[in-house]
């Protein structure tokens, strides 16, 4: 691999007599893994699929190799693993977290910490933001896929939600942009748009990015700053700026789990360094901030905002096509969303979605989701479910109608192996898909 002189040097400097092992890595691929998302499914399926893998140490994760690819497997469209680079699970995995807690993920596109958050807070709150709408808009697609429940997504500069939010989460994620240079391996764009100074320029943005997080953490929490790259000048430079700028936060120990996987910050031990010739996988730098006192929630919530017609029609197709029992309704971008608890009032925020979506109104009935299909499969009435392999499954995937044997009619769901993959209305024995079209094989 053709790497930057000067990062050369740069590397020299850091590492010194470790800096032959780690260049020997890029003479490997790259690593690959793939998360459980253990709010659907536990390790099992994972012999399911006819796979042998090892795991990894600090998550409900595997390390996959290079030749399997599972983006198109019913288990990935049904939303029951997420595939992510190890390092990038490091973050999440360096702190303790209880699971009602709520919980911002800053810079969160496209979601694999997110998702891997939510996996942590069943009971909690979690509001993933993404500055770029583009970008939204994937992180959407995924939290959507993975049947994610309590999660709400915005599209908002950090300075913004300071405003709106302030003292509310009990952690703060901010995985910041930065420089890539722990992507090289995995990601030949990441080399091209490199430059020496860009970490001069970045370092001013993250210090921009964590003043403005701050005033998010509640007296406290905790505000976890990563990134994906090795410089000192966008890692414990920054760190210390901030500590040396706020001095109401410390620097907070990670779990000894990934203590033990990463090396420790240069005159920062608190913080850590991940590096290919530790552990599997490609580059991450993690500092754990707490912020000094104590103090409860500052949330508000959202208050009902459906008509009473629009209500009745939600609940009625509720009440006929499935057992939810309670649940609460709202309305954002003329779609309806369902959530099991009531999640925080995003006041002026651009919100993309917010819990689960059942759908829209249309001539006084409602269009359900595939979202609401995937989150909330086990709950209908009806489900009809084939294995693995059946030819059922992959005319399924492929947009087909279905011949089930199945009299009543209504909304159901497709599950594969006891899993759902998505939905669809049955008429005298058929099944109109409604798995979306940018998702068919």
């Amino acid at each position: 691999m053709n790497l930057p002189e000067k990062f050369l040097e740069q590397m020299k400097l850091i590492l010194k007599d470790d800096f032959n092992k780690f260049i020997e890595q890029y003479d490997l691929p790259p690593t690959k893994g793939l998360r459980i998302n253990t709010l659907k499914c536990d390790s099992s399926i994972i012999n399911k699929m006819g796979l042998t893998l090892d795991k990894i140490p600090y998550e409900e994760a595997y390390y996959l190799e290079n030749n399997i690819k599972l983006g198109n497997h019913p288990f990935h469209l049904a939303g029951l693993f997420y595939l992510q680079e190890p390092s990038a699970m490091i973050p999440v995995a360096s702190v303790d977290i209880p699971d009602d807690s709520v919980i911002l993920d800053l810079c969160s596109a496209p979601g694999g910490k997110s998702s891997q958050i939510a996996t942590k807070i069943p009971n909690g709150i979690l509001l993933s933001n993404e500055v770029v709408p583009d970008r939204a808009r994937i992180l959407k697609e995924n939290i959507t896929r993975l049947g994610i429940k309590n999660c709400v997504i915005t599209s908002n500069q950090p300075k913004t939600l300071a405003k709106e939010l302030p003292n509310v989460f009990d952690f703060v994620f901010v995985d910041a942009p930065c420089s890539g240079e722990g992507m090289f391996r995995k990601e030949e764009i990441a080399i091209k748009e490199w430059y020496p100074e860009l970490k001069i320029t970045n370092a001013t943005r993250q210090i921009d990015i964590l003043n403005n997080a701050k005033q998010c953490v509640k007296d406290g929490g905790y505000l976890i700053y990563s990134t994906c790259t090795f410089n000192k000048e966008e890692n414990e430079d920054v760190i210390r700026e901030f500590l040396k700028q706020n001095e109401n936060f410390t620097l907070f120990p990670v779990k000894d789990i990934v203590r033990a996987y990463t090396m420790d910050g240069i005159d920062l031990l608190e913080a850590r360094r991940f590096y290919p010739f530790i552990a599997k996988g490609e580059g991450q730098f993690v500092a754990v901030l707490r912020k000094n006192g104590t103090t409860t929630h500052l949330v508000s919530y959202l208050k009902p905002n459906l008509n009473q017609k629009e209500e009745k029609i939600v609940r009625d197709f509720i009440v006929s096509n499935t057992d939810i029992k309670d649940f609460y309704l709202c309305k954002f971008n003329n779609e309806i969303y369902i959530a099991e608890k009531r999640l925080m009032d995003t006041k002026k925020l651009n919100v993309y979605h917010y819990g689960v979506c059942i759908g829209t109104i249309e001539k006084n009935r409602l269009i359900p989701d595939h979202n609401f299909f995937v989150a909330y499969g086990d709950h209908f009435k009806n489900k009809i479910n084939y294995p693995l392999e059946s030819i059922e499954i992959k005319k399924f995937l492929h947009g087909e109608e279905i011949e089930i044997d199945q009299k009543t009619n209504g909304y159901g769901v497709i599950q594969c192996c006891g899993y759902t993959i998505g939905g669809g209305k049955i008429v005298n024995g058929r099944l109109k898909n409604y798995f979306p079209k940018k998702l068919r094989l």
